[in-house]
């Protein structure tokens, strides 16, 4: 199943990056916030789920025209809306039986604080998407973060050669392999959020990054050259 969780970030990302997004997902949850940018781009969602705190009256009625589940939750609970539409997405797989292309978009811009709880919640919820047979990415408009773990890999083509790629581990120790690549390293450990997987260029048609063990988030910038 392919999935899209559309969230509500100060700075969203463009209504046609969104837009693109949507229409390859067979699956579109609006998270809180989200459901903004869905009736900017004028998608209606399968789900919308969230406490209501963020989402303006006129996109929370819209939602509630349309003939779509919802799922409401109250104010003070443990989760963020993020965190709830992640597991929403991953019960809607495992109802269907079937591996989880889970895309997540708006919920990295404007806020450091909510970005980094994020990537908390799609470090968590990697090993488990991934053992079914899925994946897990964040895609704005300038950048995709493939989210890897012990035995996965991200392979990339010519389009790639030239952009700024960083490796982040999100667990105590990672160790990854990267090639076609300005710097390749090879079976190199990292520590949490240790700043020497970030930086590296593309420089070859085909590149890749293999996690051998831990959690990583793997970044295609969307601009050209080398930014440390």
């Amino acid at each position: 199943m392919k999935a899209l969780i559309v969230g509500g970030s100060p700075e969203p990302s463009s209504t046609e990056l969104v837009a693109e997004l949507a229409h390859e997902a067979d699956y579109v949850i609006a998270a809180d916030k989200g459901a903004e940018m869905l009736c900017a781009t004028g998608i209606a969602p399968d789900l919308f789920c969230g406490d209501e705190d963020s989402v303006g009256k006129g996109a929370l009625e819209t939602m509630r025209s349309l003939p779509l589940p919802e799922k409401h939750y109250p104010w003070m609970k443990d989760d963020t809306d993020f965190g709830l539409a992640v597991k929403l997405a991953r019960q809607e797989a495992g109802e269907r039986e079937e591996p989880l292309d889970l895309v997540c978009t708006c919920v990295s811009g404007g806020r450091p604080d909510h970005a980094l709880g994020v990537f908390g919640v799609m470090a968590e919820s990697a090993e488990p998407i991934s053992q079914t047979g899925g994946s897990l990415v964040l895609h704005e408009d300038r950048f995709v973060c493939r989210m890897l773990v012990a035995g996965t890999s991200w392979k990339l083509g010519a389009e790639a050669k030239g952009h700024t790629f960083s490796a982040l581990s999100l667990a105590a120790r990672s160790v990854v392999t990267e090639r076609g690549m300005l710097w390749c390293p090879d079976h190199s450990a990292l520590g949490i959020l240790d700043d020497r997987g970030v930086s590296n260029q593309i420089t070859e048609d085909v590149s890749e990054i293999v996690c051998h063990e831990g959690t990583v988030a793997a970044f295609l910038l969307q601009e050209l050259g080398h930014t440390d």
